[in-house]
């Protein structure tokens, strides 16, 4: 698992070389032999699922390398007046902000790589509310109804440019319940009056998968993870399944080959007669 990190949290990996990555991860693991191939009775892209869903953990390497990137990503959001967002600022997003930057005319590896890692913070991306200053009451997904939208609208004529500033009554430093009844309806006027306002801070990022509302590369890799292989999770998910069990087995107080055996043994990865005859050869089923 040694891996080259400070790389992949710089540069987006070319996918030959994160193949190349994972043939020699897979290698060692089955420790193959120089020249021979081993059987490979489970693939790599199920012993790349996490323990709980049946696999053995390991790092699928283009969602770990995105994840790594993403956290740049989080810090110029977060940090944008610190040296490394103002030169990137300067260059690429001069006129907008980071969120809705683009890849323009001959940029850096870097910075396409960024992008790259920008893409995947999106998905996890949310807007949460201070002083409500920056936030569109009807483009911005700010109230959460199962999933984050805009609240419904009651009028058929809307003021595109109301910001949710313009809902508080900043008197009482709390929303205007006037306001919000002639603009929303009953169940949406319940979710916003739900939401604490912070009025003394400007409206701030929050990075939705992590319960303290910043990244981390672990919360990351998971969504990354989700998005690439998402198909694989399901499957692994469905039931009747010895996932559950398998999961048990790390928990065992015993030598870690010892847990491996029980692994493969629960995953048909012995190379027991059985095992060896649906592969096509030829021995004794008896053995």
């Amino acid at each position: 698992m040694a891996m080259p990190v400070y790389a992949m949290s710089c540069f987006k990996l070319p996918k030959s070389t994160c193949t190349a990555l994972s043939s020699a991860m897979a290698d060692f693991w089955r420790q193959a032999l120089e020249h021979k191939r081993k059987i490979h009775w489970v693939s790599w892209e199920k012993l790349c699922l996490s323990k709980e869903h049946g696999g053995l953990g390991f790092r699928d390497i283009a969602s770990f390398n995105q994840a790594l990137l993403a956290k740049q990503a989080w810090r110029l959001l977060q940090n944008p007046n610190c040296l490394f967002a103002r030169i990137f600022k300067s260059r690429y997003y001069l006129h907008t902000d980071f969120l809705n930057a683009e890849v323009e005319d001959c940029p850096s590896f870097v910075w396409k790589s960024v992008l790259h890692g920008s893409d995947l913070l999106q998905q996890g991306l949310k807007r949460k509310i201070g002083n409500g200053k920056s936030i569109r009451v009807w483009m911005d997904q700010w109230i959460f109804d199962g999933e984050w939208r805009a609240p419904y609208s009651r009028q058929i004529h809307m003021n595109i440019s109301l910001k949710v500033s313009d809902l508080i009554h900043h008197h009482s430093n709390g929303w205007d319940r006037d306001r919000l009844e002639d603009l929303f309806y009953p169940p949406d006027i319940d979710r916003i009056l739900a939401i604490k306002l912070v009025l003394d801070e400007e409206d701030f990022w929050c990075w939705e998968p992590n319960k303290s509302g910043d990244y981390s590369v672990k919360s990351g890799y998971d969504l990354a993870l989700s998005i690439n292989k998402g198909q694989l999770i399901e499957e692994a998910s469905l039931q009747p399944s010895l996932n559950p069990l398998k999961e048990k087995i790390w928990s065992i107080n015993t030598e870690p080959k010892i847990k491996t055996f029980l692994w493969k043994a629960l995953s048909g990865a012995l190379p027991v007669a059985e095992r060896l005859i649906s592969r096509g050869m030829k021995i004794d089923r008896r053995c």
